[in-house]
């Protein structure tokens, strides 16, 4: 389909881009909130526009822009690409696990000398203390 409105808006933001005409400031007033793109607000509980271009306008516009060789500074700067590994977390956590019980089954022997002379000790006390409140008695 062709529009030819909107092929006179992709002129104009070339020339206000490229050519620095002097309707440049009436061009970037115009199309102001092109980097905007869609606002809605509620009145009345109904959605009314607030911005200029809907955003299948404004693709469209700048699809036309870009097919005629200009470019189109309006886009938000990307973001940074996200480091986060993918994959199910559950298999990640799981061998993370085993290697960590391997480890732990390595030094059974030992926590289980620490834990009977622990014990050992505490029963120890305990006779004393209840040897010495025999002897107080």
């Amino acid at each position: 389909m062709f529009y030819p409105d909107r092929l006179v808006l992709a002129g104009w933001l070339l020339a206000a881009a490229n050519l620095h005409l002097p309707r440049q400031s009436t061009t970037t007033s115009r199309f102001s909130n092109l980097d905007k793109g869609m606002a809605g607000k509620a009145v009345k509980s109904v959605a009314k526009a607030v911005g200029e271009y809907h955003a299948r306008r404004r693709a469209r516009i700048r699809k036309e822009v870009l097919l005629a060789g200009g470019d189109w500074e309006f886009d938000p700067e990307r973001k940074e690409m996200k480091t986060k590994r993918k994959g199910h977390k559950v298999d990640r956590l799981a061998a993370e696990k085993r290697a960590n019980t391997a480890r732990l089954m390595g030094e059974m022997p030992q926590m289980l000398d620490d834990y009977k002379k622990r014990r050992w000790e505490r029963k120890m006390k305990a006779e004393e203390e209840a040897a010495k409140k025999a002897l107080n008695e």
